[in-house]
């Protein structure tokens, strides 16, 4: 597992976080920072042929996002990205995290806010933002 967090110039999301082998587990504080504004979502599973995969996007006041259970916690939105595809969601106006939150996210193999068991196959993530 490998994750990055790099800041580019770019006028709509100057931070990109990768994943490259996400799971059910959460990746927490996802930009280092409260209130982050999500513009673009990249989810790669043409290594997971075994399953849709599914991207969970989760706020929190604790920057470890302790009070998240994946499988009980409401996420914000969930991307689905079929079994050996890739997936690309462009958010022109942004996803705004409320003030005080943080971004977290999870990857698992059911959609909606219930199941929290991990791909079977390699997920990439990436997502750009401010």
């Amino acid at each position: 597992m490998a994750d990055s967090l790099v800041t580019l110039s770019n006028p709509r999301g100057n931070l990109v976080f990768r994943e490259t082998a996400a799971t059910a587990t959460i990746e927490q504080n996802i930009f280092n920072k409260t209130a982050p504004t999500v513009f673009a979502v990249k989810v790669d599973a043409t290594a997971n042929t075994n399953e849709d995969v599914y991207l969970a996007l989760y706020e929190e006041t604790a920057a470890n996002g302790a009070n998240i259970t994946v499988g009980t916690t409401h996420p914000i939105t969930v991307i689905r990205c079929r079994a050996g595809k890739t997936i690309e969601v462009l958010m022109p106006y942004g996803l705004g995290i409320s003030n005080s939150k943080y971004l977290h996210a999870a990857v698992k193999t059911s959609a909606g806010t219930a199941g929290n068991t991990s791909p079977s196959g390699t997920v990439a993530i990436t997502i750009l933002g401010e």
